[in-house]
């Protein structure tokens, strides 16, 4: 089975270690396994919870395909003295688990909520009953699992059936299908966006520097003074605005919204810069890996052309469609984006590396070192010079999230090629890291 695929490998000859490493994994499993299975009873705590102490407590859900993460990190920034602490999962039995944590007297809490097949968002709703929800986008992620966009679109859209009676709904104006579900509900909408007719409005797309990005922000089709904040691409704008557009609905100060945002810091594996010497970056985005979250980052690191790009990219995963078209397309895209590519996994990215050559990228500059993190190194070594980004981006399992701590200088000793996340922490807080 795929939890003991790797243990049984020795990790730098040392079998003790492997066999610690095994057993840590092994309880992870089980301990999902039996939360997983506990999910109808932490439910009906949840929902109890909900309707006799949380009565009070104005609950903000996060519902969407991408960028749920950034925009609950960036509306508990904008919110004044908002107490942090749920745990990392956003479905199934950790909906109920993280509402638990809230307290009577917190005056909000804010929940990221997401799917995994049909039929589940109606249990969040219900159970949850929020006063505001955010909704991001829509996206292939579990397109697996659903016919089409179309399709979860809808799915998440059944948050907005159980929104209390003077709930907002405060989403994505640029989505057309997020419109679609929102357009004939007696509910108030809030835009955000970068349309001209968005009520919390960017008219600045693009970033040219890693670490900051320039909002030029209007309010109900009122210019307010451009800001500059420590993100980076357009998801990570979508999220501010979404923030902003939270802030707005709570009759908070929106200045003082802003100067908050501007000490914000990007969610671990989302788009996460973290700085080099000589003017250089790495962006870590990968959390995961679905084809569109690639051509986002793709399309982020392309705006950055005063910079060396060098693209690390892993296996994709949760594609509905073959994995080699899904190569084949992430080929056509990094071709006029990056100046070197290096490729981390099986070799159905050969796919990707023949494309991305057919496309112009010289095929000197693209390198496929197979499954091994730590070939990526010396490889890196040798391209990064000043004013470099690094981009690494690949499935959830691989942590490439290592690539990025080792360039910062973290000692990072742990070379397993598949991690499977039950339960365990990121890789920067992991113990099987040293």
């Amino acid at each position: 089975m795929k939890l003991f695929e790797d243990y049984a490998r020795v990790v730098d000859g040392d079998y003790g270690r492997a066999a610690k490493d095994a057993v840590v994994h092994a309880v992870d499993f089980v301990g999902f396994r039996i939360q997983h299975r506990l999910w109808p009873v932490l439910w009906a705590l949840g929902w109890a919870y909900r309707r006799l102490a949380l009565r009070r407590v104005r609950i903000v859900a996060v519902i969407g395909s991408l960028g749920k993460t950034t925009t609950k990190r960036f509306i508990e920034q904008v919110l004044p003295g908002y107490r942090y602490g749920q745990s990392r999962r956003n479905a199934n039995w950790a909906v109920p688990k993280n509402l638990l944590y809230a307290r009577p007297w917190d005056k909000y809490w804010v929940m990221e909520v997401g799917i995994f097949k049909k039929g589940t968002m109606i249990w969040h709703g219900r159970l949850l009953r929020p006063d505001r929800v955010v909704f991001t986008s829509v996206a292939s992620d579990h397109l697996r699992n659903f016919r089409d966009l179309d399709e979860i679109a809808a799915e998440k859209a059944v948050m907005l059936d159980c929104l209390a009676d003077d709930g907002v709904i405060i989403y994505n104006g640029d989505d057309h299908r997020i419109a679609k579900h929102v357009a004939d509900r007696p509910n108030q909408a809030v835009t955000f966006g970068f349309a001209a007719d968005c009520t919390v409005r960017d008219a600045h797309v693009q970033s040219r520097h890693p670490n900051r990005t320039q909002v030029d922000l209007s309010i109900d089709g009122a210019p307010m003074a451009s800001q500059v904040l420590p993100i980076l691409g357009r998801g990570s704008v979508y999220a501010a605005l979404a923030a902003i557009a939270v802030a707005r609905c709570e009759d908070l100060a929106i200045d003082g919204a802003l100067e908050r945002l501007s000490r914000v810091t990007a969610a671990p594996g989302r788009m996460q810069v973290l700085a080099l010497p000589s003017d250089s970056y790495v962006v870590c985005d990968d959390f995961k890996a679905t084809p569109d979250s690639v051509d986002h980052a793709v399309r982020t690191i392309a705006a950055l052309d005063r910079y060396r790009r060098i693209l690390v990219c892993g296996e994709v995963e949760d594609n509905a469609m073959p994995y080699q078209a899904a190569y084949m397309a992430i080929g056509q895209a990094v071709a006029g984006a990056v100046d070197h590519l290096i490729l981390v996994g099986h070799e159905d990215l050969n796919h990707m590396r023949n494309e991305a050559v057919l496309n112009g990228l010289p095929a000197q500059r693209v390198c496929h070192v197979g499954p091994d993190i730590g070939a990526v190194l010396p490889v890196l070594e040798r391209l990064i010079v000043p004013r470099t980004v690094v981009l690494s981006k690949g499935a959830s399992w691989q942590r490439m999230r290592r690539i990025g701590l080792t360039l910062t200088g973290l000692p990072v000793r742990c070379a397993r090629r598949k991690c499977y996340n039950y339960l365990r922490p990121p890789c920067q807080e992991c113990s099987l890291l040293r």
